[in-house]
């Protein structure tokens, strides 16, 4: 009975230390619950607190824009402009807050707008202030936003000035949203410098903004072009397509750009067998297209110096989309081709906006056995397509067509590749006299022929 009682005794206590383990599981997920929960709610806590502090900073802000003479309500390089500091922090309780400040003029429809059939001839018909307060992240949970009319004394008058119209467009033509454009001017006292968004028609309208040049506009959006404007030569190299704007009194300045959504290019280099060649030098010019030289070329947002990496590739992402064109520039190789159809040049790639492209770089080395050939009309130098390239010796008979570039490269094949010899080359066309040559080929060569039309 003592064996049995003991035996009893021992399970007993294995119970227990089992017990108190689960126990202790689940009153440590309990604690954790627990601990989140408080957590959870001391930052909402806080947040609530922050979001009070907020909205009270900004109503004491917009207090006092009401206070001020209506002249006054204006901010430091704004237009209006005025002395009241536009981006300003405070720290309260350990606690920083951002108070942004935007006062503008507004132009009513309701007496007729600057580019109505009738045009409001006042267009600067009141003003319209905003304040926002953030902290922390700055999210949409973590701002307060107040807005408020003010309204000039008496009768409306003119502001002085003139109106600045600025519309964005994406590469496709259409408006763009919900851009950033700045607007600098530090040529007029005070100076200008203020920052809007673009409304759903892609445009900000400047009433009011002091009679002068050199009106600097920036315009960015994530994902787009990144566009600054520039000023006239001298002041640039060349002609710029987006030139600083200049507002005259009374008037309306209407200044039009472009921010087409970002593309990534790839050039992908191969030679005639469709082998990567890492290492290989190249130059590359196209993007967007910042202005015109007075020798009629164009200027470029991209235009340097690259090299293949170690797929045989070379990648730009967040690339302005446009017409690139490739050249190359290492000793050792020669281009046959940029291989894209939808380009007039046999060194040029077309980038879509927001698009992901791909063109083959065709090149050859110059110490393979090779040829390159040019085919043309004559007469008109026009380039031969479909003409038939044909290159024979006593073991070889290599045949290809010419390209809508009028050229063909002969070099063999990846298991079979050109060597060294003599060889006939024989040039064929629909409706044209034919041509041969004899050469010695040793390396690359390249080799031009003229075909005449038929009699």
């Amino acid at each position: 009975m003592l064996k049995i009682n003991n035996s009893s005794l021992v399970v007993r206590r294995g119970a227990t230390m089992v017990d108190i383990l689960v126990a202790v599981a689940v009153l440590a997920v309990i604690a954790t619950a627990l601990a989140q929960t408080i957590t959870l709610a001391l930052s909402q806590m806080m947040d609530a607190r922050s979001r009070l502090t907020a909205i009270n900073l900004a109503n004491e802000q917009m207090e006092m824009l009401r206070n001020l003479p209506y002249d006054r309500v204006a901010v430091e390089g704004g237009v209006p402009s005025g002395t009241i500091d536009p981006d300003r922090t405070v720290t309260l309780r350990s606690r920083v807050y951002r108070i942004l400040t935007d006062v503008r003029y507004v132009d009513d429809p309701l007496d007729g707008t600057i580019d109505s059939d009738v045009p409001d001839v006042i267009p600067t018909d009141y003003k319209q202030a905003t304040v926002v307060v953030t902290w922390g992240d700055a999210s949409p949970a973590r701002r307060v936003q107040l807005q408020s009319l003010f309204v000039p004394p008496g009768v409306e008058t003119a502001a002085g000035g003139g109106t600045l119209v600025i519309n964005i467009f994406d590469g496709l033509g259409v408006p763009l949203s919900s851009a950033r454009v700045t607007v600098h001017n530090t040529t007029v006292s005070p100076a200008v410098l203020f920052s809007a968004f673009t409304d759903v028609a892609g445009r900000i309208i400047v009433p009011g903004a002091p009679a002068a040049d050199n009106y600097v506009i920036t315009v960015e959006k994530s994902g787009h072009e990144s566009v600054t404007t520039l000023p006239p030569p001298p002041g640039s190299p060349f002609t710029p397509t987006d030139q600083h704007a200049t507002v005259l009194e009374g008037e309306l300045t209407a200044q039009s750009i472009v921010s087409a959504r970002l593309a990534t290019a790839r050039f992908e280099v191969r030679d005639a067998f469709d082998t990567p060649q890492d290492g290989v030098a190249l130059h590359v010019s196209g993007g967007r297209v910042l202005g015109t030289y007075t020798d009629g070329s164009f200027a470029y947002s991209v235009d340097e110096d690259v090299v293949s990496d170690d797929s045989g590739d070379v990648v730009r992402s967040d690339t302005a989309p446009g017409t690139y064109t490739i050249q190359v520039t290492d000793s050792a190789y020669t281009l046959f081709e940029v291989e894209d159809d939808s380009t007039d040049a046999s060194t040029d790639c077309a980038i879509p906006p927001g698009h992901n492209t791909s063109c083959i770089v065709r090149v050859v080395n110059q110490s393979q056995p090779a040829v390159i050939v040019h085919v043309r009309d004559a007469n008109t130098g026009a380039p031969i397509a479909d003409a038939v390239v044909r290159l024979q010796s006593t073991t070889r008979d290599e045949t290809q067509s010419s390209n809508r570039y009028g050229d063909a490269l002969i070099a063999g094949t990846r298991d079979l590749p050109l060597t060294t010899g003599l060889y006939t080359l024989t040039v064929t066309a629909d409706g044209y006299t034919s041509q041969q040559k004899v050469l010695d080929v040793t390396a690359l060569m390249s080799q031009e022929f003229s075909l005449t039309k038929n009699p």
